[in-house]
């Protein structure tokens, strides 16, 4: 018997769309935006490893003190980040080209700053020339400067031009990640950012770093090669979607008002002053501790180029694992529980390292739990601030917790290598675990006041909103009541316009996949 009823197998499964802003994903575009940002994050983890690993021994060739060699190597850089990154952030959010937004700065600066790495690895070979060129002779002085001081000065010079670029840059690809990536995989995203990152470590120091006497300026050049192709075919690969159009500076145009202004939106609410904190405390801990590890193992426990390299390379490889968990945690528990676990375990494991490393075994065994409590705070830092802060003016609020940050990279290793030059090396540990626990301090009181927000259910980042040219603004008050309000702007609980986009682009928050 014949049947004229019809099978309706229904339509065919939609696949699965991840969305953030104007741009929207299969699962299979999606992985290749992981693909290529993760392979520059690679990269960028090995050329950065030159400075505190490298520079040091050239400082120290160069017959530099304790002090000079922290402030060259890690408070100049610091110094030219905490000037450079507020301009450049902040700009960045407002520019709009076909490019984007952020790849243009990444296009033009990064094979400038390729030039100035190699040029810092020839320093040694330029300052004679230099000091030579200026009248000085093998035993005399030129512009007051022997040819010693002279190489100290121009690597100090040379590392400052080359942080102005690698500011740029690398702050324009940090901001991307929040661009391109869709919030609900930005938790998995972050751990493979960590992992990939922390195996950029592990080349350098395992395969590169126990031959920096003998090829110096070959890793650098070789360095500076590798990064400028990895970013550059990122840039070329990892499209940006569309922005809305920028709100003004200042209602003048004035660059002094726009500066007055940026300072008041970065810095008047009191939840992202308790935010900035703890990036002070970490940068205060860990800068330090990259250069002053280092000379702890090379010049205390007599540990050779490849016995150092060796362990750092083990501890950061050991640490891997952990970035997975860390990421499934920040995105089931939220990234705030994260980061008090793991500053205080930095804490912990720093004072542990002052009390019990005594030899090669013990440097191996304490470097590695170091690095295992590093990796814990990290692996919840990086999903913290696309979770923290608004995406409408995520550069500026980054840009304005990297001002903290660099004060902390700034101030940090000169006084602690001030203290280092009297009492040894060791000091640093002390050093570390100190500032550890107090990022502890101030992770236990962000979150308190995330909970006041609204926690895991209905926080929303607080921005001052101006309601301004037409501009509907959607706005709950912050449990603030001693933040100013600022020529009549209000705390609010979010600040999203409502202007003509297509789709959900009028919404910030990527959605969740269907």
């Amino acid at each position: 018997m014949q049947s004229n009823a019809t099978l309706d197998y229904g339509t065919p499964p939609q696949p699965i769309t991840y969305r953030v802003g104007t741009l929207v994903y299969t699962r299979f575009a999606l992985m290749s935006v992981f693909f290529w940002m993760l392979w520059g994050d690679l990269c960028v983890n090995i050329m950065e490893t030159i400075i505190p690993r490298v520079v040091p021994l050239q400082l120290a060739k160069a017959g530099a003190a304790a002090a000079t060699i922290a402030f060259v190597a890690a408070s100049v850089p610091a110094f030219v980040e905490l000037i450079i990154n507020p301009f450049v952030s902040t700009y960045s959010d407002r520019y709009r080209s076909p490019l984007g937004r952020r790849r243009p700065f990444i296009l033009f600066c990064t094979p400038i700053l390729a030039a100035c790495l190699i040029a810092v690895g020839f320093s040694d070979d330029l300052a004679p020339r230099l000091h030579a060129l200026l009248g000085g002779t093998a035993d005399g002085k030129a512009l007051g400067m022997s040819v010693q001081t002279m190489t100290i000065v121009l690597l100090g010079a040379l590392l400052a031009i080359f942080q102005i670029f690698n500011v740029v840059v690398l702050a324009t690809y940090y901001y991307m990640i929040a661009d391109v990536v869709p919030q609900v995989v930005i938790g998995k995203f972050a751990a493979a950012y960590r992992v990939v990152g922390t195996l950029g470590g592990v080349i350098f120091n395992k395969f590169i770093f126990r031959y920096a006497d003998e090829y110096e300026w070959q890793i650098y050049v070789g360095c500076a090669i590798v990064y400028v192709v990895a970013f550059l075919l990122m840039g070329w690969r990892v499209k940006e979607g569309e922005y809305p159009p920028p709100p003004k500076l200042s209602e003048s145009g004035s660059a002094v008002d726009g500066a007055k202004q940026w300072i008041r939106e970065s810095f008047s609410i009191r939840f992202y002053q308790k935010f900035y904190l703890i990036g002070l405390f970490y940068w205060s801990a860990f800068t330090p501790s990259t250069i002053f590890h280092q000379k702890f193992a090379l010049e205390d426990l007599k540990l050779s180029k490849a016995a150092a390299g060796d362990t750092f390379a083990l501890a950061l490889f050991v640490s891997l694992p952990l970035f997975f968990l860390l990421g499934w945690l920040s995105d089931k528990f939220h990234p705030t529980r994260v980061v008090i676990v793991g500053m205080a375990l930095l804490g912990a494991a720093s004072f542990g390292c002052y009390f019990f490393i005594h030899d090669e075994a013990s440097f191996r065994t304490w470097t590695v739990v170091w690095t295992l409590a590093q990796t814990a705070y990290l692996g919840g830092q990086i999903s913290l601030m696309p979770r923290m802060l608004p995406r409408e003016q995520y550069g500026q609020y980054c840009s304005a917790n990297n001002t903290l940050c660099a004060i902390g990279k700034f101030g940090a290793p000169f006084v602690c290598g001030l203290i280092v030059g009297q009492i040894g090396n060791r000091f640093n540990y002390l050093w570390t675990g100190a500032c550890g626990f107090a990022g502890a301090a101030a992770c236990v009181v962000l979150y308190l006041h995330w909970k006041r927000l609204g926690g895991d259910e209905h926080y929303t980042p607080p921005m001052l909103a101006h309601g301004t040219h037409g501009m509907h603004v959607k706005a709950a008050p912050v449990d603030e009541p001693g933040d100013p309000a600022v020529r009549g702007a209000q705390p609010v609980e979010a600040s999203r316009v409502e202007a003509a986009k297509p789709d959900d682009a009028n919404d910030p928050t990527p959605t969740a996949p269907r």
